[in-house]
């Protein structure tokens, strides 16, 4: 097979790691013979890059357009994958996606919220609370994820994304997912005693962003309002499970490593794909506040266990504490208790397609993020259940379906 490089793959997300991470794990199942280059945002270039993928870092600015066409133009690919597309108007690129049409290649673009090709409208729920007005001009209460020109197809990665048309679906990991670290080395690595659990947290780097800002502009709060609130909630929640834990979290800012009632918390930046693999193998549970990550995706197929944090109910603790921290949210964030599935979203409408008989998604275990002692008895619950009901059922439905590298080639005409 005599093949035109590179590949490349545009991944222009700036908060969301996990479509950057997935277009990777599709990279890495080509041919030899196929290249490959990634094309990211600028805070993600040296994460790709130790995560052994050739990169270069998206063009920022007014001219950025007309810079990544003449980057695109000068690499010649042999096509181009889009990682993800609804990312160019949620993130907010400065430049269409339709751009990329101009190079006459062909084009995939990955859909792993299963929007399909039609226009979509996403909600930002935080955003349309009364008290969000001051940073509408970051996060837009409404954003229109235009439709897919004809010439672009579109290919879905399980996980997350539901089958939608079986057809487009694709079993993302294949054989590649596994670890390289048994489970002793990466406690000594980490330095977390082997009488500890280990819970990976990952919570929305678009929710801490957003309070962020609004805390920064606030006369009540200031820019870390929000993450040492949720610190002390995190930090309570995990107190309740009485058993000696340690929580990885997972975020973009650093916090110091601390202890709290027997807890202790150690802080990750995001790390290289087969670091992180390690570090999710090695875990006991897999906590976030996001139903469609891909990181807990990754971490079901690895058979750990996973659990979901979110707000459908609106279910909350009574006792002193919880009183206390609710009232303060209330206080400094007033309509914080957005309804979500993906906080700070929502999204359960807009995501209809994607949870419609999504067995994985369904089976993925869940509590209510403002009830501590719910949220405390799902994770005593789940922790240390290898091979639970999320990852049976995402065997399940992975099953038979086509490998991610057959389904690119053949959607790239190579």
């Amino acid at each position: 097979m005599t093949i035109r490089t590179p590949v490349v793959f545009l991944c222009p997300g700036k908060f969301s790691f996990g479509e950057l991470q997935n277009a990777i794990t599709v990279a890495r199942q080509l041919p030899a013979e196929v290249a490959s280059e990634f094309l990211v945002s600028e805070q993600y270039l040296d994460l790709a890059r130790r995560s052994g993928v050739s990169a270069r870092a998206l063009p920022r600015g007014s001219r950025n357009q007309e810079t990544t066409l003449a980057i695109l133009k000068d690499l010649n690919p042999a096509g181009i994958v889009v990682a993800d597309h609804h990312l160019f108007a949620l993130e907010r690129a400065n430049f269409p996606l339709e751009t990329v049409l101009r190079l006459n290649r062909p084009v995939v673009t990955l859909d792993s919220l299963c929007l399909g090709p039609s226009e979509s409208i996403m909600k930002m729920a935080l955003s349309r609370q009364p008290s969000m007005k001051p940073i509408h001009r970051w996060f837009h209460p409404e954003t229109v994820v235009p439709g897919l020109p004809k010439e672009m197809n579109l290919i879905r990665p399980v996980p997350v994304a539901g089958l939608g048309r079986a057809d487009d679906s694709f079993n993302l990991y294949g054989t590649l997912l596994e670890a390289r670290q048994a489970k002793e080395a990466v406690f000594d690595r980490l330095g977390i005693s082997q009488e500890r659990s280990l819970v990976v947290v990952a919570q929305s780097n678009w929710a801490t962003s957003a309070y962020g800002l609004l805390g920064r502009i606030s006369k009540d709060a200031d820019s870390d309002t929000y993450r040492d609130l949720r610190n002390r909630w995190s930090a309570e929640m995990f107190s309740r499970v009485g058993l000696p834990i340690t929580v990885l979290e997972v975020s973009a800012g650093g916090n110091s490593a601390t202890y709290y009632n027997g807890v202790e918390f150690l802080p990750s930046s995001y790390q290289p794909m087969d670091d992180f693999v390690d570090i999710l193998a090695a875990a006991d549970l897999y906590v976030t506040d996001n139903l469609t990550s891909g990181a807990m995706g990754k971490a079901a197929a690895l058979g750990t266990a996973t659990l979901a944090l979110v707000n459908e109910s609106n279910d909350r603790s009574t006792d002193p504490f919880s009183t206390e921290w609710l009232a303060q949210m209330e206080s400094y964030f007033p309509g914080f208790d957005v309804r979500f599935l993906v906080n700070p979203f929502g999204w359960a409408d807009e995501l209809a397609p994607l949870l419609t008989n999504n067995e994985y998604l369904a089976s993925v275990p869940k509590a209510e993020i403002y009830d501590l002692d719910a949220c405390a008895s799902a994770i005593r619950k789940h922790v240390g259940i290898k091979f639970g009901p999320a990852s049976q059922t995402l065997n399940r439905q992975i099953a038979g379906l086509p490998m991610a590298s057959t389904m690119l080639l053949e959607r790239l005409n190579l």
